[in-house]
Formats: structure tokens, sequence, C-alpha cells
């Protein structure tokens, strides 16, 4: 019984992973079909891990089609849930949610969240938001919460696991290196189907934020990056209520990844343009000579006009007026 199922036992729901894909294809009817995927080696990471869980549930692709196949399968076999992915351009031992990862990172969660319901009222796009959702876009703007980032698409996440965050020196703010990380990969997670923007599912102890759905078109962005968030019920309380930090191995969404996909010979992978994901700022776009919030980044212009302290949050967080 793989991972998943043994975490969570959901009353309506039977979740096969990775390993179960696996042992499906390895029949040996199938071998002409299958036979290159199975036998292609994941990353060096996943195949020295000490995780036997993570080491069954590892794949390595070599090109988008391979990819596409892969998820095609996954998402075939658990037709009752929708899958979301997370890029990432080095390998982590966890999915464990930036707050969760140490008490300076917590101790800024908690600030910023406070002051995001403090001022949320003085903006008619936050004003009518859950904590929950406001979490999720400060959380889509780089603040750490008890959420994961997630994406409904695999293509999306492809282009973040091949490019690498990095502070310019000059400006202190967030730019993209051309360099590939050391080890490119997209974890692959299952929840059950969203009926809203703002979901928990009890049976499995989960919660999910849609930013698609729960923000109007005119917030770019998350259309444009089909942005999720992931948590764990009993930790997304704890910041509700603003407990302590919860320990590393109690926050980590580890039981609903279902399969870690790792890319052989990155450099000749031909991944997406991660430019392509990010509008431009409100203040550089202009139409008949006035600014033009609807091709721009219209939420992060609104956070920005909410006044947020300066003190305690890096630069890159906030546009310059």
């Amino acid at each position: 019984m793989s991972s998943y199922k043994k975490a969570y036992k959901w009353r309506r729901m039977s979740v096969l992973d990775g390993v179960d894909l696996k042992e499906r294809w390895g029949a040996k009817i199938r071998d002409m079909v299958d036979e290159p995927l199975l036998k292609r080696e994941p990353c060096v990471e996943c195949t020295n891990s000490n995780d036997d869980a993570c080491r069954s549930n590892s794949w390595a692709v070599e090109n988008l089609l391979e990819l596409t196949r892969l998820v095609g399968a996954l998402q075939h076999q658990n037709p009752q849930c929708l899958l979301w992915f997370r890029g990432e351009h080095n390998r982590h031992s966890s999915a464990t949610p930036k707050a969760c990862r140490d008490k300076n990172q917590w101790d800024t969660f908690l600030a910023t969240s406070s002051w995001f319901d403090c001022v949320s009222g003085q903006g008619r796009l936050f004003s009518n938001r859950s904590e929950l959702a406001r979490w999720a876009i400060l959380q889509h703007y780089g603040v750490p919460t008890p959420l994961l980032d997630v994406t409904t698409s695999y293509r999306i996440a492809t282009a973040f696991a091949f490019r690498k965050p990095e502070i310019n020196n000059d400006t202190g703010k967030l730019k993209w290196s051309e360099n590939v990380g050391d080890s490119p990969h997209i974890s692959v997670f299952a929840t059950p189907r969203p009926l809203d923007g703002i979901n928990i599912f009890p049976e499995a102890s989960l919660c999910l934020v849609d930013l698609v759905a729960e923000l109007p078109s005119h917030c770019l962005r998350p259309h444009v990056q089909r942005a999720g968030f992931l948590g764990l019920t009993d930790i997304v309380m704890a910041g509700l209520d603003h407990y302590e930090k919860p320990s590393k191995e109690e926050a980590k969404l580890d039981c609903v990844r279902i399969a870690r996909i790792c890319f052989r010979q990155p450099d000749k992978f031909e991944a997406l343009n991660i430019e392509h994901f990010f509008p431009p700022a409100s203040r550089e776009t202009t139409v008949g000579g006035k600014r033009d919030d609807m091709s721009g980044d219209y939420l992060l212009r609104a956070l920005y006009e909410l006044r947020p302290p300066k003190d305690g949050f890096p630069k890159y967080y906030w546009e310059d007026s």
C-alpha cells in the first residue's frame, strides 16, 4: 500500500500513486510501451534517498512528451482527484511550507498576517476575503505562510523548476538565474476536486485555496500561474490561533505527494520561459498615456497601496511606487 493511502484512508476515495503506476506498467504485456520510463533512474538525490517511499515514488523524464505522458497516467488512475504540481530547482527532503521551516519564518508570517488583517478593510479587493485567502495572496508574493505554493499546470511547474530565484545585489529585488539548479524536479500532489475558492477536506485533514477561483481576472498573475495553495488543517488552525510554530515533521505535505518527477539531462530539456508567467508591473505598462492596470500586476499594486511596513520585509516583496 502506498504511503499516501497509509496516511489518509479516505472514506470515499482511494488514491493511487507512482508506486502503483510502476507496478501496472511493469506487466509483461506492456513492456514495449513502458519499458523506457520504467528503467530510467531518477536523479542521484532520489536514488540515494534513505526514504524508501520517496525513492520508489520517483521518476525520470527526458523531454516534455514523456512528462506529459507520465502526468496523464497519474491523472488517469486518479480520476476523482485533481493533480497539483510544484516545480523546484533543488531537491528538498520534504514538502514543508515556508513558514514552518524555522522560527524566524513563523514569526514573520504571524506579523505579516496580523498587519494584513488590520489593513485589508482599506482595499475593496481584500475586504471580503477570508483569512485563508489573504494568506494565499501573501504567499503568492513571497511572504511565508503555512501554505505550500502549487499550480494545476505541470508546464508552469516545469518553468519554475528550471529557473533558480536569486536576489539582485544592486536593487535587493528578486531575479531569475539563467543557470539550471542542481536537481530540477516536479512534485505531484493529489487532492479531492475543489468545489470553491476556499476548500476544507475533513476526510483528508487538508485545506486548499484556489486563487484562480477566489480572485477576479484583473488580478492577472495568479490566473497566469494557475495558482493554488495547500495546507494541513491542524497546521492552518495553529496559524489562525497564533500558536507556537509547529514542527517541520508535523507540517510537511509529503502525505499528499503522489510522485516526484526528475529531469534527466536538464541542460538539454526544452523548458518554458518563466518570464511568460509574470505579468508586467502596472507602472510599466501604459495605454493612451495612462497606467494600464488590467495588463499589469494589479494584485501586487493593490498590496503596495496598503502601505506595508518596511521593517522586517525583504525589499523584493513589493514594487517601488
